[in-house]
C-alpha cells in the first residue's frame, strides 16, 4: 500500500497515564509514565515525532527544537508554553 509521507512504523500504540493535574500555567516539563500489569513505570520515547499529544482539544506539534508544541528530553515531555490549570491532555505514543 502507498502512503503520502512516511510509511507508519510497526509496533504498540501506548496510552501514557495523566499528568494534567500537575498543569499551573508555571510548569512546562512533566515526567511520562505508562502502567503495566498496575505497575507505573517512566516511559523513554524513542523520538519527539513518535508521541501523539492533546493539550485542550488542540493536537500539539511535535518540534525536537521546543520552540513550538513539545519536544522530549528522556522520559520528560517539555511544552513550549506552560499548560494553564485545568486543560484536558492525553498523550499516545505509537511505534515504540
Amino acid at each position: 500500500m502507498a502512503y503520502v509521507g512516511r510509511e507508519p512504523v510497526k509496533g504498540e500504540v501506548i496510552i501514557l497515564n495523566s499528568f494534567e493535574s500537575q498543569f499551573n500555567g508555571t510548569l512546562q516539563r512533566f515526567t511520562l509514565q505508562r502502567t503495566v500489569n498496575g505497575s507505573v513505570e517512566d516511559f523513554y520515547p524513542a523520538q519527539t515525532h513518535q508521541l501523539l499529544v492533546s493539550l485542550g482539544g488542540v493536537i500539539q506539534k511535535p518540534d525536537p527544537t521546543g520552540n513550538q508544541g513539545f519536544k522530549i528530553e528522556y522520559n520528560e515531555i517539555v511544552f513550549a508554553v506552560a499548560p494553564m490549570a485545568g486543560l484536558n491532555c492525553f498523550v499516545v505514543s505509537y511505534g515504540h
